[in-house]
């Protein structure tokens, strides 16, 4: 079964993502219901499911209390996701993550953060530091992560828009 193509997915089956993991943090001054849907906001609509997000209590050293929530996708799911947040995410954001890709690899993962307010807020964007958090995203690749064809894909290829750098911001 084919997957569902977004604007800027490369034909399903040629991203080898084999899983993605998704985690972030409940804090007590957060709702857990709008962090939730900020975790579901990462996913295509139709395999948004709240109760595949697991929660993990956990305490600081020092006696603060917090959640951890955490879901994991497999298979063609997997493709599927990370192909939607690409698709997601404004161009700034898709530059800044081919500049930084090699930064954001180790063996067969690449590593992402997202904005939880954005995300809260229905936006996809880097997370830059700042109140709010991050949603961690990790994509576990079935072998080494092909940089030539994430680059392909944040760069828009043969399915999307081309990725058009600002003036002064070649890649090196």
């Amino acid at each position: 079964m084919r997957g569902k193509e977004y604007p800027l997915s490369p034909p399903s089956g040629r991203i080898p993502v084999s899983r993605v993991e998704i985690k972030t943090f409940c804090y007590p001054t957060e709702d857990r219901e709008r962090v939730v849907s900020a975790i579901l906001a990462l996913l295509p609509e139709d395999i948004r499911d709240p109760s595949e997000i697991k929660g993990t209590k956990l305490r600081s050293v020092h006696k603060f209390s917090f959640e951890e929530l955490r879901m994991e996708i497999r298979g063609p799911r997997a493709r599927e996701v990370m192909a939607w947040i690409f698709s997601r995410l404004p161009e700034p954001d898709r530059i800044e993550i081919l500049e930084t890709l090699e930064k954001r690899i180790d063996g067969s993962r690449l590593y992402i953060r997202i904005d939880k307010q954005e995300a809260v807020d229905g936006s996809l964007r880097l997370h830059r530091g700042g109140i709010g958090g991050h949603i961690h995203v990790v994509a576990a690749f079935s072998r080494a992560v092909p940089i030539d064809l994430i680059s392909e894909l944040l760069r828009g290829g043969e399915c999307g828009e081309e990725v058009h750098r600002p003036e002064g911001k070649a890649r090196e």
